[in-house]
C-alpha cells in the first residue's frame, strides 16, 4: 500500500489517551511527515517522556503553566522558580 501525503506535519491532540506504541508505529509509517503531539499536562517529566518516543515533539505545556504562574507572582522567589523551570526543562531530549 502506497500512502502519499501532501502536507508538512500533523497536530496530533489527546496523545496519552493512545498507547505510545501506536504513536511510535504510526511516525515510522509515515516518516516523512513530521508530528506534535498534545499533552495536556503540566509535569516536565510526564510530557518529555512522549518527546522522541511516541511523537518526534509536544506542545510546551509545561512551559506554559510555569511561566504563567511564575509572572502572574508578585513575589520575589519568582526569579528563583525562573531558574528551576529551566532547570526542569532538561528532561526534555530536544
Amino acid at each position: 500500500m502506497t500512502v502519499e501525503l501532501h502536507f508538512d506535519g500533523f497536530r496530533v491532540d489527546t496523545v496519552p489517551e493512545v498507547a505510545k506504541d501506536f504513536w511510535k508505529e504510526m511516525t515510522d509509517f509515515t516518516n516523512q511527515t513530521y508530528y506534535v503531539g498534545e499533552v495536556l499536562n503540566g509535569d516536565y517529566n510526564y510530557v518529555a517522556g512522549y518527546q522522541g518516543q511516541a511523537l518526534p515533539a509536544t506542545l510546551g505545556y509545561p512551559n506554559f503553566f510555569k511561566l504563567r504562574d511564575i509572572f502572574k507572582s508578585q513575589n520575589q522567589a519568582s526569579m528563583w522558580s525562573l531558574r528551576n523551570h529551566f532547570q526542569a526543562m532538561k528532561a526534555f531530549p530536544d
